[in-house]
């Protein structure tokens, strides 16, 4: 996710799923890690961020070397939020799951499709953050996804 101040409020983007502990060949790194947000308003506004890692115990701080890590990560995806280069990033990524997203679509291709492909592909279509990646691989004549 990315965080940045806006017109004197906070925003916190694409926090997206906190805890994933089975391990899967398709998840980035990244799926492994969050950021737990502490907010202080006694005096004024402070928010900090505490970086932690999800393994096969649960989820636990990260150590320092982690920490640096993943705040760097985190800070990094803010300084693109600014900038706008994001939507390259955004666009790299989905261009890299497409022949994953294709597999879907071709599980439902045959007679014998089983409830659960049926199901999954309906995940795939109600979920919000898939949707947004169909429609950056496959954009609809109107463009629902450009600004």
């Amino acid at each position: 996710g990315c965080y940045e101040e806006y017109e004197g409020g906070h925003i916190l983007y694409g926090q997206g799923n906190f805890h994933f502990c089975k391990e899967n060949k398709f998840l980035a790194a990244t799926w492994y890690t969050s950021l737990l947000v502490e907010l202080n308003i006694t005096d004024g506004i402070e928010i900090k961020f505490i970086p932690l890692v999800t393994g096969k115990n649960g989820i636990d701080v990260a150590d320092e070397e982690k920490s640096k890590e993943i705040l760097s990560e985190f800070y990094a995806r803010n300084e693109e939020l600014q900038n706008g280069k994001w939507k390259d990033g955004w666009h790299t990524f989905c261009v890299s799951m497409q022949d994953f997203y294709k597999g879907i679509l071709q599980g439902l291709s045959t007679d014998e499709t089983k409830e659960e492909k049926t199901e999954q592909f309906a995940h795939y279509l109600d979920c919000e953050a898939h949707t947004d990646v169909w429609r950056e691989l496959f954009p609809t004549w109107h463009k629902t996804n450009k600004e």
